[in-house]
């Protein structure tokens, strides 16, 4: 995943979790484990605009929770993500499921 799409899930509303990957705009990734040994802005109780999580595709499906249906594999070396009623697609599993999350979300704020 990149920053584009991590800030994109942020700005939709996903949970931003203080361990895990973190997204600098520059794709440099902070993994953070602990709080002990960890440099990362986040894990120091900062908000910066300039960081983001990085879900792990687990945590996605679980926060699209019934609105999630299926992962498929396409013909082209893509993935499709579908809920009930809505479609997308991506290069990854991640970036499809992202994708839909972002869309379902944007379309219930309508």
């Amino acid at each position: 995943m990149n920053y584009k799409l991590a800030k994109q899930l942020k700005e939709s509303g996903f949970p931003q979790k203080r361990l895990g990957v973190h997204i600098t705009k520059d794709n440099e990734k902070f993994r953070c484990s602990d709080y002990v040994d960890c440099v990362c802005p986040i894990c120091f109780g900062e908000e910066t605009a300039d960081l983001v999580a990085e879900p792990t595709l687990e945590e996605v499906i679980e926060e699209l929770g019934d609105n999630f249906r299926k992962l498929i594999r396409g013909a082209e070396n893509y993935w499709e993500a579908l809920s009930n009623n809505e479609i997308d697609i991506g290069k990854t599993p991640l970036e499809a499921v992202s994708n839909l999350y972002i869309k379902l979300t944007r379309n219930n704020k309508a």
